[in-house]
């Protein structure tokens, strides 16, 4: 007996369980990254083992996890991707892992990776789009740090500040936290508009 392939999917549904998909990644600049032929979501779609429900917040459709390639074997590192329809399309974001959190139904997006680059370096910074992911941002924090919580202070998702939590990395760690306001900046920028 021949062994058959073993593949995983990860699914999504937008219409109550009716039907199902695999979740596509659509991403023209980045389409030369990835192993397998992005174009054929039944044989090459994003992956995810866990997609944290207590990010959930009223988002206008917006969306990001962590994933990999198409499921049957680790071929892409493991990416940060967005949709922007709830979860049927998908593009890559970050070239890493990490924490986020949105606000404002979806228009603030929050972002630290776990890890800064390929040697481990704990985060210096942290990313942000005012325009549902679609351009980002970044803002060098005072102090590097390995994040283990970042979340908005208003739970219904309207807010615009966030609290960020983590630990510093040295021989005498200390607990870190950073209290984010873009309050001022949306003030700013819709005078601007």
């Amino acid at each position: 007996m021949e062994p058959t392939e073993s593949r995983e999917e990860t699914k999504v549904s937008v219409d109550n369980g009716l039907t199902w998909s695999n979740l596509k990644v659509v991403d023209r600049e980045n389409v030369d990254s990835f192993r397998c032929d992005v174009t054929k979501p039944e044989r090459c779609s994003l992956h995810t083992y866990f997609y944290d429900l207590r990010n959930l917040r009223p988002s206008a459709g917006i969306m990001m996890i962590s994933g990999i390639g198409d499921g049957s074997e680790y071929d892409w590192n493991e990416e940060n991707f967005i949709s922007r329809d709830s979860g049927l399309t998908w593009r890559l974001v970050h070239n890493s892992t990490g924490l986020y959190t949105t606000g404002d139904l979806g228009n603030i997006i929050m972002y630290i990776p776990y890890r800064s680059n390929e040697n481990g370096d704990v985060p210096s910074k942290f990313y942000y789009s005012l325009d549902q992911g679609k351009t980002w941002g970044e803002y060098d924090l005072i102090m590097p740090i390995y994040p283990y919580r970042l979340i908005s202070t208003i739970s219904d998702g309207s807010g615009s500040k966030f609290i960020l939590t983590g630990t510093s990395i040295t021989d005498d760690p200390i607990s870190i936290t950073y209290s984010i306001d873009f309050q001022r900046y949306l003030i700013i920028n819709h005078v601007k508009r």
